[in-house]
Parts: C-alpha cells; structure tokens; sequence
C-alpha cells in the first residue's frame, strides 16, 4: 500500500526525506535508468490517463502481460540495479526501510524500461551505527543474524533483503523464507548464470561479516 504524507508519523525518519505537504503524494526513493535527467523523490500517485503502478508481487503474478511490457531478462537486471542505488540513496540519508519485499516495489511499466519505486516506510527507522535488538518487518525476510544472535545492523540487512527478493525474482515463483534457507531448504536454481549465482551467494551469506555491502553489490560484474 502506497503511504501518504497524511497518513503516517514520521519521527523516527530524518527531517526532508522527500515528503511532502500534499495529501496525494507517496515517500518513495524513484531511481530511474536515465541517470541524464534528475528524479524527484516524491512521486505523485497515478492519474485516471496513466495506467497505475503495480507491486512487482503482482507483476510476478502476472508473467504473461510482463513478458509483454518488458524483455524479462533485462528487466530483472534494471529492477535489482534500481533497488540498489535506491538502498544506497535511503542510507545515506539515514533512512533503513527495514522490510523491502516485492508487496513493496511498485512498478511502472508503460515504456521500455521499468520504472521501480519502494513504497511503505511502516517499519523504516533511521540507521545507527550500533546494531537493532527489536526486528520490525517481515519474518520470512528478516536477516539470519537476527535468529541467530538477536541482532542485526542496516546495511548488511538490506544486502540480505535484496538478495532474497532477487532469488524469489529469477527463481519464478518459489517465496524465500529466512529459515528455510538456514536450514538449507532452499536452492538456487543451475539454469541462473555464474554471474547470477555469485551475486546471490554474496547477498546470502549467513554470516553478516561476509556478506556483500551496498556498494559491493552495485559494482558486481552482473550489473555491467
């Protein structure tokens, strides 16, 4: 569900993050693939003549009519790059969302290059140094560290949040579960190129010390 500025208190994120005063507009971080043009951070929800964003839930969901908006393999490469570069914005801002999912991604794709915009700051809180010892979002994709130790950091749990989303992108429609693949119940599928499957043993590493930062994930050879 898209958040208004009217609709939600804000005081555990930074002053001028991008909302604004009028009750039609949503908190996003919108990163497009133009880097020529500047974004506002602010999107306007959409009007009666555009057709309206989608979760990528529901994009997934829909694979026939995505298939049509958007070449699959490109648009899951320009969708995890958004994401990204939208992560490494929120946190140098001080923002963590603490529960990016794909219920959370909007998706426009009226043209043809996907538009991504992370919706719903419910959870989000502002980064601190020192780790979290209360976990606020969704179970199945809170970070393993927190199972394990009760703890848990911003950036490491975004890679991890990322990561999971990625998997659930290009393994179809399989749900990732946090525990599950602690236990090694989940696999990741052969038909995933090496490039692909390295960039989610970095996202995935149970061990928060060895897994991939933010930027790390930006510079990984699938993404060039």
């Amino acid at each position: 569900m898209a958040l208004s500025a009217a609709n939600w208190d804000p005081p555990s994120i930074p002053a001028g993050f991008g909302f604004s005063n009028e009750p039609t507009t949503v908190s996003v971080v919108n990163v497009r693939a133009n880097k020529n043009k500047k974004e506002d951070s602010a999107a306007q929800l959409p009007d009666e003549k555009k057709p309206p964003p989608r979760t990528l839930r529901r994009e997934r969901d829909d694979l026939p009519e995505l298939q049509q908006s958007f070449n699959l393999q490109t648009g899951k490469w320009n969708i995890m790059k958004q994401l990204v570069e939208a992560a490494i914005n929120m946190h140098s801002k001080g923002v963590f969302h603490r529960d990016i999912k794909s219920e959370n991604i909007l998706i426009e794709t009226g043209s043809n290059v996907p538009r991504v915009r992370i919706i719903d700051f419910g959870c989000g809180c502002i980064v601190k140094k020192r780790p979290y010892r209360c976990f606020s979002g969704t179970p199945a994709y809170g970070p393993p560290e927190f199972q394990i130790s009760g703890s848990y950091e911003a950036g490491p749990t975004t890679v991890w949040q990322l990561g999971a989303l990625l998997y659930e992108m290009l393994d179809g429609y399989k749900r990732f579960n946090t525990s599950k693949f602690i236990r090694k119940k989940i696999k990741f599928n052969s038909e995933m190129s090496r490039d692909c499957r390295g960039l989610l043993r970095m996202c995935l590493a149970l061990n928060p010390t060895e897994r991939a930062t933010l930027e790390q994930m930006q510079l990984h050879p699938w993404f060039t």
